[in-house]
């Protein structure tokens, strides 16, 4: 949301998995300030996962690895989706 040269990000986080809201926040900063702003919402959502925002994310490993084929056809079939 913005009001002027105020800039108000809200978000939630949901586990799929489980069918429920796991996070939630809000920040609030200036327009004139997005690179600190969106430093200060990715420290928010880590710390409301409970996540060292310093440390690197795992990424998720699928049946076959990130790389097989089958992993690619997904990733082409989801983004195909987004069109």
């Amino acid at each position: 949301m913005r009001s002027g040269q105020a800039v108000r990000i809200a978000y939630e986080v949901l586990s799929v998995d489980e069918g429920r809201q796991v996070a939630s926040g809000t920040v609030d900063g200036r327009d004139a300030d997005l690179f600190g702003l969106q430093d200060r919402f990715a420290a928010s959502v880590a710390e409301a996962l409970a996540a060292d925002p310093r440390q690197a994310v795992p990424r998720p490993t699928a049946p076959g690895g990130l790389d097989s084929a089958a992993s690619q056809e997904s990733y082409l079939q989801a983004i195909g989706s987004l069109q």
